[in-house]
């Protein structure tokens, strides 16, 4: 079971939080910088889904789309496939969000919900 969401800070990051909110039932989101992350400043704990920041090998799910990551994300998808959804590709978090958990949560084919993803791309 996912415990919390920690996001980035920004809009990618706020609206990822929210559609991962609607998909896990999880309640308890965190907003963070980066760097919170890299320096260990944040407590991460089993359970947790990181989104749109570094990753941190106590998380549960790692989401994330930022070219800098990719070497990271090669290696888990090797070693621990379930818990990487990565694509340097995609413009955002809300994009790759949709594309990976489309098929099972209605909600993100509604249109509204699809013009805040689109927001995000840009």
């Amino acid at each position: 079971m996912h415990k919390r969401i920690i996001s980035h800070t920004d809009f990618d990051g706020l609206i990822s939080a929210y559609l991962l909110r609607e998909i896990f039932g999880v309640e308890e989101i965190i907003f963070t910088e980066p760097w919170f992350i890299q320096q260990g400043e944040l407590e991460v704990r089993p359970g947790d889904i990181i989104v749109d920041l570094p990753y941190d090998e106590r998380c549960k799910l790692w989401i994330d789309h930022h070219k800098s990551n990719l070497a990271t994300a090669e290696t888990l998808r090797k070693e621990q496939p379930k818990k990487v959804v990565f694509d340097e590709k995609k413009k955002s978090c809300p994009s790759l969000i949709y594309e990976h958990f489309h098929k099972e949560h209605d909600f993100l084919e509604d249109e509204d919900t699809k013009k805040m993803i689109a927001a995000a791309d840009k």
